[in-house]
């Protein structure tokens, strides 16, 4: 008998431990039948795409800056653009001329560097005078981005001729892999290691 009303007693302590807080909770619920409103926080007019992106590498000397922000631009901002925002060398601080276009119902900039950017040299998006308006400036407070090498000019010093595989490791080394069943077939997760006649 003893055992049987310690078993309930648990089992009752039990119930109503999980009970309590839902009926707390349903409690919470009741009340009020008047309408729910909710407020949103205004959404800070900032940017929300760029190319180049901040902190990349390897930018096309030839390529467009694209800017694309959350709210069309002043039209007072896309009138004096060359007086708000500047394209400069991090090393030197030379200011590159751009062109530029308000596009999308203002809400996206293209900017046209007149020349090619420098192969290998790091610019600075930043912004001068009155900046982008009422856009957040915090994105633009280091805003860099290194072009890639290049492309030509560098031949003699690289080498000449055809461009030829020499070696790739593990593949060319059978008598080390020799007792390695997996080693001689590649698969998704190898490793080679591949040698050129250049680099």
């Amino acid at each position: 008998m003893k055992t049987i009303t310690n078993r309930r007693t648990i089992i009752s302590l039990i119930t109503l431990w999980v009970m309590i807080p839902n009926l707390l909770l349903l409690s919470g619920c009741g009340g009020d039948n008047g309408p729910i409103n909710f407020t949103r926080s205004p959404t800070p007019k900032s940017l929300i795409f760029a190319y180049p992106y901040p902190g990349q590498r390897e930018v096309t000397p030839s390529a467009q800056i694209v800017l694309r922000f959350s709210a069309p631009l002043d039209e007072s901002v896309t009138a004096d653009l060359e007086n708000r925002l500047q394209l400069v060398t991090v090393e030197g601080d030379n200011a590159t001329t751009f062109d530029h276009d308000a596009v999308d119902d203002k809400r996206s900039l293209v900017l046209r560097p007149v020349d090619k950017l420098t192969p290998n040299k790091e610019y600075r998006l930043q912004l001068i005078g009155e900046g982008l308006g009422n856009i957040d400036t915090s994105p633009f407070r280091d805003f860099r981005f290194r072009t890639a090498g290049a492309q030509q000019g560098f031949a003699a010093a690289i080498g000449d001729g055809n461009f030829e595989l020499l070696t790739i490791a593990p593949l060319d080394q059978n008598s080390l892999l020799a007792s390695i069943d997996d080693a001689r077939q590649p698969n998704d997760m190898s490793t080679l290691r591949m040698v050129f006649n250049r680099l």
